[in-house]
This record gives structure tokens, C-alpha cells and sequence, in this order.
């Protein structure tokens, strides 16, 4: 995290068992080890080395490593991997690397720093206490295991101490929850110089003390029960910031910001520079400096600058806004080539510096940020003749990009959390933008760690915490059937099928009177509303039950349920499923129908009046399908209802595709088209004037809708053995689209012909068929191109 050498970059090293399977570990010679001179609950920085020789360098040396809270690996003074992948203690992670590229003939040294960040620790890590632990893969690797030998060193870093974010009073943030990891403070003179290379001297340290042995998931054990990493390593890249906005106290060389020219503030004064690295990013920015004994360096983080009414508007406006964030704060001792990077993610598009120098100047050699995500690449493609959609489809994917890391991140900057409706949404992004099907697979295997005995899976997980909102429950069910429908992978879905049995006997015990579902645990969570008095996420009235949305989604759950059943010869099941959403959705109707409005109110007793709601009831298929697209244009177009923000939207896109009424796609994009207006680089967590979150993927459904809804391309059939393309262009002239389908990828490419014809081509990988819709014609697929013109 503080290296005192210059230059050292290197790539992190792959993950070997992704994305197949291919070192299980089955016994573990290796132990657990800690430091013997922490309270090993508490916060603590601890520094792990393991110095050995070897005649040659090696063409393969595999290791196993993990640590509790988190390790950063070097090998011989390169970061060679960032870990473990967050889980819960009975499935806890442990990366599996091959570090031969970083070693060398003769001495060698493998350097971890684990970091535990005590009782303020970010809520995804659910910790038992600081410990590391590494096992070579065969026994030519085997040198390197942590044992009670005392071959491994250990030393707490002293130089640590956590800054706290002050969230509960909105002090060092502007509000709403902050569950990741405190700031870094940093006392360069307790920092031991150069500690993760081979020439450093560790005789004074003290060995590494034996906690307990390694136990995998499916045994017993005290502490952690191991399993393999599913996700791939993340990647850094290094970055320049983009320009320098404002400074005050001095002057800035022109090359400083490209690292070609230093930063000297002098002696016994003051300085503050704003950069705008030019994008919402995420990742470990590095400082590197000289000199300056005694002097104060103050980092902030923000993804956007603040009116004084907290309020942001045009991210490009600067004159007259603040900064507010998390901040470190680094202490020099004056010594040369002292490289800071924080101990956790930080996430910005801004940064503010302030120096304040004692009696020595300092030197600032460079700022540059490593941006860390997960290797996602883009495959699919979208190109129109409208730019303001392809900017929205720009912020749309990068928001999703940055916020995969080992897990999906629910947001880049307050919570960093894997929650369950975020995860919906993201995952079936990544999906679609990549084609890789790993992010849904571990947010559905996560989550269902979670599940409680009443049958509800917490809101996030993994978490140290227990939130609830049952309502995400049914989108884990959600987020099964979009798995059925996307990929071919029978036996996953079966493993829960006990699972969703026991989600839908939490709802369906939960029923009142008149057939509505009753009082939640926790909250229902449906999407942030912003009408006064309600400003939650909450549907009004919901918290004792009655709300037709609620009531509604079990429904539609329910025919998600009966689909995936169906999918897994389990018929009877899935009629008991079907008849159980037809009675809730007669019941809805009993108590919600108005029919002089031609809407659902929200409550039976029919105050308030919901987009959201008569969304969620066409999800439903209450009425035959004429009435939905009836519905669906009413409630679109009807300016005296509550309107969705960014999250419930998603709804929207799919029934839109799934009713053949993509062409009112555009009624729903004012919302991320105000983004662009206002140069966002990332979709934010809500709409209304005072935003928390910039970067949030569940806001990102336009980067699906783009490709399933515009160009029309959508599975016709689970395991999507077939396609079906219906393009819906609306007020566009052109599309060119592709989607990354596991046989290869889909492509379309089709234009408007005279005023109501289109013209074009459609590419099918080897093995797919499918059908082509438009204006009530129909045109078959096979394998290869296809020439359309209707």
C-alpha cells in the first residue's frame, strides 16, 4: 500500500480457476497464521513476509493465499494480487495465482499486507479476526506455506490509524448511509522503508503466530470453511488525472499533471489543488513524494462537487461548489521516493489536495490513479443516429464496468454493497454487454447463503449486518428466471429449487384478509419515491401491508416461479404457482381496480396513484394483452401519477419488449437524458435535485433496453436456443446492434425503409435459429446472414 521504491508496475496476476475450475485444494499442510502483537479483533495493518531461494526461476510456482480482512499480495516488491473475494465465514474465499513471472533465481521474498479495518470496517466483510494464510499448490511450492514453523515473519505497521466517516450527522459526507471502509491516516515515520523487497531486514520481527488449521466448505471447522475464487482477479491501470481545475497558493508546472514535471511547494506555506480526473472512477490513486518533514497532505474524494444547498446540477460547472468526502491524511518524515496508495478503494471524479509545509519544501513527483476493476470487455455493440442515446449507453456500461470488482458493487463511493435488486439489474448488464454469466451465478449463489429460517434472504450479502426487504427476495427469483431464459444451465436452477419453495411460503403465509400480502419484515423495498410526504423506498401505507405493487410483484414472481418449474419438469408445482397468481391477482383487482380511472391506487382505500403499481400489474399479466398495451400507454402518459425513478424503470423495458411497444421507449428517457444535459460520466443511485450516488448500476437498464428493446434482440425460449428480433426504432432512422450469445454473437443491422418498411441484415451464430418480427410479419432465422427487407 506505501512502497518506498519507484517504478515498480506490473499486471495482477490471473486468477487459475477462473473461469473453469481447475485447482481444488482437498488438504490443507498449511495453517492459519497471525501476528503475535495484536488484539487480533481490533483495527490493524500487519505486514507478513516470506523470504526463500530458489536455483532457478521457475516456469510455473502456484499458490493458494487468502487473509481476514484483506491482503494485498507482492511478490518481491510487484503487487501481484488483491484479495480474497468477499463471502461469508463458511464459504470464505481463497485466490489461486501462479507467481512464477515475479520470481527470480536466488532470494526471493513474498510480502503480504493484510489489513483488518476493525469495527468500522466496510459491512460486506463479515470478519472473524486478522490472519493470513498461504499454500503452495504441489509440493515444489511448498516452501511457502504459512505454518508454526516460524518461516513467516509478522510486524503490525504502526504508521496506520483509520479516519472515521462521519455519515450518521452528514459531516464528511452528504448523507445517507456509509457502509464501506474508514480513511487512512499515515505517519511516514513508522512506516518500515521498502519492507516488501529482498533486501529488506525482518530479523527483528517476530515469526508469524499459528492460529488454527484450514478446513474447506463442505467439512467442519472453527474459523473459515475454504472455497475457490469464482470471479476473476481484478485489473489496474494506470491513469493520469485529466487536468487541474483550481489551485490557490501556488503555481502548477504545465507537464505535472502527465508526470513529466514535479510539484515543489515551498516552506511554511499553504496549498490546495481540485483535479478532475474526468470520469466517475474507482480504484487506489498513488502519491508519490519527497522531502516535506512535517508537512500535512489532506486527500478528498468526491464523484462531484456541491453547491452550498448540497445540491450538484452541470458536473462541468466548478466556480462556487465545495468539496465533500472521505479523506486521507498522510504525514511526511521528509525521507525521498515515498509512494502513498489507501488501503481501500477510493472512488471520485475529483480530488482535492491540501498541503501545509513546515520548514522544508515538499516534492510532489506525480499523481496518477491505478484504476482497478474486474477484466470486463465489452462485446456486445449498439450504434444509432441518435448521440444523446449512445452517450446514455456510454455511462450506462461504465457505471456497471467500475462497480465490478471480486463481487458486484452496488454503488462505486457509499456502500460498495452487493444488494439483491441492484444486483438484477447489474448482472444482467454484464451479461449482456459481455456475454459472461459469472456475475449472475455468484450474486444467485451468494444471496442464498443468506437465506434466513423464515425463508427471506437479507438485502445484501455477503454482510456483516441483517437488512431485509423481502420484496428482493422475489428479485432473486426474478434474477433465476433471467438466468433461465439467457443461458443453457439446467442443474444450476435445480440446486434451488428448495430455495424458491421456500421464498414463496414466506409471502404466501403473509396473506391478510382480503387476500393482499400483509406486514413485511424490515421494509418493502420497490424504488425510490420522491413525492412528499414519501421520499422512501418503501411503497406508501406498505409497512402493514395492503400495497397492490407488493401484492403484485409476488404475482409476477409467481409466473416466474411456475416458468422456471415448468423448465425443470416439475409441472404440477408450477400450476399450483400459476393458480396462486391468479387468485392474488383477482384480489388486487377486488381491492385496487379503479375503474373510473382506469389505474390501480396503490392501497385499497385509494389515495395515492402509482406508475410503479399499473407497471407492476401488466409484469403480471392481469388483463389479457390488449389491456396491458392499453394500460401501459395510459399510465405512461398520465402527468398526475407518482413516477418511477432510474431502478423500477427496468420493468418498463421489459414488458415494453415483451407487449411489442418499444416504440414508447423514448417516453421514459427524459431521466437519462437530463444526465447528459448535465455532462454525467455515470448513471446516479435516484432522480430529484439532491443526489447522493453518482455512480449506480442499477440505474443502468438503457444499456439492456438498447439491445433487447431498440434492436430487438431477446431470447425465445429458456436456455435461449432461439432468438427472437423484433426491433422497435421508433424516432431512429438506423441501429446496428449485437448480442453476446454463448454459441457467438447475434448481429443486426437494420435502417427505416419508406414510411413504414425496414431494411437490413441479421447475423445467427452456428447452431441458432430464430424468428424476426415486424409489423405483424414474420420471418424465419437459421445460421449465418440473412438479408431482411419488409
Amino acid at each position: 500500500m506505501l512502497l518506498g521504491v519507484w517504478n515498480i508496475s506490473a499486471q495482477l496476476l490471473p486468477e487459475l480457476n477462473y473461469p473453469l475450475l481447475q485447482y481444488r485444494v482437498n488438504r490443507w499442510p498449511a495453517k492459519w497464521v497471525t501476528c503475535a502483537d495484536i488484539a487480533e479483533a481490533d483495527y490493524a495493518m500487519v505486514m507478513f513476509r516470506r523470504s526463500f531461494s530458489l536455483p532457478a526461476k521457475p516456469e510455473q510456482f502456484v499458490v493458494h493465499v487468502s487473509a481476514d480482512n484483506r491482503y494485498k499480495l507482492y511478490v518481491n516488491g510487484i503487487l501481484s494480487a488483491i484479495g480474497p473475494q468477499g463471502s461469508d465465514w463458511r464459504h470464505w474465499r481463497y485466490e489461486t495465482i501462479d507467481i512464477a513471472p515475479y520470481l527470480q533465481a536466488g532470494d526471493n521474498v513474498i510480502a503480504a499486507e493484510v489489513a483488518n479495518w476493525g469495527p468500522d470496517r466496510y459491512f460486506g466483510i463479515m470478519s472473524i479476526r486478522t490472519a493470513f494464510m498461504m499454500q503452495g499448490a504441489t509440493q515444489t511450492e511448498a516452501v511457502v506455506n504459512t505454518t508454526a514453523d516460524g518461516a513467516w515473519k509478522a510486524k503490525k505497521n504502526e504508521a496506520y490509524k483509520p479516519i472515521t466517516v462521519n455519515w450518521i450527522y452528514a459531516v464528511d459526507i452528504v448523507g445517507g448511509l456509509y457502509a464501506t471502509n474508514p480513511g487512512d491516516s499515515i505517519t511516514v515515520a513508522q512506516y518500515p522503508h521498502n519492507w516488501t523487497s529482498t533486501t529488506f531486514d525482518d530479523s527483528a520481527w517476530k515469526q508469524a503466530r499459528w492460529i488454527w488449521n484450514i478446513s474447506n466448505e463442505d467439512e467442519s471447522g472453527f474459523f473459515w470453511l475454504m472455497k475457490p475464487r469464482t470471479t476473476p482477479q481484478v485489473a489496474q491501470t494506470r491513469q493520469p488525472f485529466g487536468k487541474i481545475v483550481r489551485s490557490e497558493g501556488l503555481s502548477i508546472p504545465a507537464g505535472f499533471v502527465k508526470g513529466e514535471s514535479p510539484l515543489v511547494i515551498p516552506a511554511q506555506s499553504k496549498a490546495s489543488i481540485l483535479f478532475d480526473y474526468g470520469t466517475v472512477t474507482l480504484g487506489f490513486p498513488e502519491l508519490l513524494l519527497s522531502g516535506g518533514k512535517n508537512s500535512i497532505i489532506t486527500l478528498r474524494y468526491a464523484e462531484n462537487l456541491y453547491n452550498p444547498d448540497r445540491t450538484r446540477g452541470d458536473r462541468n460547472v466548478i466556480e462556487g461548489k465545495q468539496m465533500i468526502g472521505i479523506r486521507d491524511v498522510i504525514l511526511p518524515d521528509g525521507r525521498e521516493q515515498f509512494r502513498f496508495s489507501p488501503t481501500w478503494y477510493r472512488a471520485f471524479c475529483f480530488v482535492q489536495m491540501d498541503i501545509e509545509t513546515a520548514a522544508e519544501p515538499l516534492v510532489v513527483h506525480d499523481y496518477y490513479h491505478m484504476a482497478t476493476m474486474s477484466p470486463v470487455n465489452r462485446r456486445a455493440v449498439f450504434e444509432c443516429n441518435d448521440p444523446v442515446y449512445l452517450k446514455i449507453d456510454e455511462i450506462c456500461w461504465r457505471t456497471a464496468a467500475i462497480c465490478t470488482q471480486d463481487n458486484l458493487m452496488s454503488d462505486a463511493y457509499y456502500e460498495q454493497m452487493m444488494y439483491v435488486g441492484d444486483s438484477w439489474v447489474h448482472a444482467l448488464i454484464n451479461l449482456y454487454m459481455t456475454g459472461d454469466d459469472i456475475w449472475m451465478r455468484n450474486a444467485i449463489e451468494q444471496f442464498d447463503y443468506s437465506r434466513m429460517p423464515d425463508g427471506n434472504i437479507t438485502s445484501c450479502y455477503p454482510l456483516k449486518s441483517t437488512f431485509v426487504h423481502p420484496t428482493y427476495s422475489l428479485a432473486w427469483i426474478d434474477m433465476l428466471y433471467d438466468y433461465m431464459m439467457h443461458c443453457d444451465d439446467r442443474d444450476f436452477i435445480r440446486k434451488y429449487v428448495q430455495s424458491i419453495r421456500s421464498t414463496l411460503a414466506w409471502f404466501d403465509n403473509n396473506l391478510l384478509d382480503n387476500g393482499l400480502v400483509g406486514k413485511p419484515v424490515g421494509s418493502y423495498f420497490i424504488d425510490w419515491y420522491n413525492e412528499p410526504p414519501y421520499y422512501s423506498g418503501e411503497p406508501p401505507g406498505s409497512q402493514n401491508g395492503n400495497s397492490a405493487v407488493v401484492s403484485l410483484y409476488y404475482a409476477a414472481t409467481l409466473l416466474h416461479a411456475a416458468a422456471l418449474f415448468e423448465y425443470l419438469d416439475l409441472p404440477g408445482e408450477a400450476t399450483v404457482f400459476r393458480n396462486k397468481a391468479e387468485k392474488m391477482k383477482a384480489d388486487v383487482i377486488a381491492a385496487c381496480w379503479d375503474d373510473e380511472r382506469g389505474l390501480f391506487a396503490e392501497n385499497p382505500d385509494k389515495k395515492f396513484y402509482d406508475e410503479r403499481t399499473n407497471i407492476m400489474a401488466i409484469v403480471a399479466q392481469v388483463f389479457d394483452e390488449a389491456k396491458q398495451k392499453a394500460l401501459l400507454t395510459r399510465c405512461l402518459d398520465d402527468t398526475t401519477i407518482s413516477k418511477p425513478s432510474y431502478y423500477f424503470i427496468a420493468n418498463h423495458f421489459n414488458e415494453m419488449r415483451r407487449l411489442s411497444e418499444g416504440a414508447q421507449i423514448d417516453k421514459v428517457m427524459n431521466i437519462w437524458k437530463d444526465l447528459i444535459a448535465m455532462n454525467m460520466t455515470t448513471t446516479p443511485e435516484r432522480t430529484g435535485g439532491r443526489q447522493r450516488s453518482e455512480a449506480h448500476p442499477w440505474s443502468g437498464a438503457p444499456a439492456i433496453a438498447f439491445i433487447k428493446v431498440v434492436a430487438g434482440i431477446a431470447p425465445a425460449c429458456p436456455g435461449y436456443k432461439s432468438v427472437s428480433i423484433e426491433p422497435a426504432l421508433g424516432k431512429l432512422n438506423y441501429v446496428k446492434a449485437s448480442y453476446p450469445h454463448y454459441l457467438g454473437d447475434i448481429k443486426v443491422e437494420l435502417k427505416k425503409a419508406g414510411n413504414n418498411g425496414i431494411e437490413g441484415s441479421i447475423e445467427l451464430p452456428k447452431g441458432l435459429n430464430g424468428v424476426f418480427r415486424f409489423n405483424d410479419q414474420i420471418v424465419g432465422l437459421k445460421e449465418g446472414v440473412q438479408k431482411i427487407k419488409l
